[in-house]
C-alpha cells in the first residue's frame, strides 16, 4: 500500500516536471 502510494506520487512528480519543461520550451519561442 505505502509502496504503491510512493510509486504513484513519484510518477505524478515526474509527469509534472515533464509538463513544466514542455511549458518552458513552448513559452521560450
Amino acid at each position: 500500500e505505502d509502496a504503491m502510494r510512493a510509486f504513484g506520487s513519484s510518477l505524478n512528480k515526474t509527469a509534472a516536471d515533464l509538463e513544466h519543461a514542455a511549458f518552458e520550451r513552448a513559452s521560450s519561442k
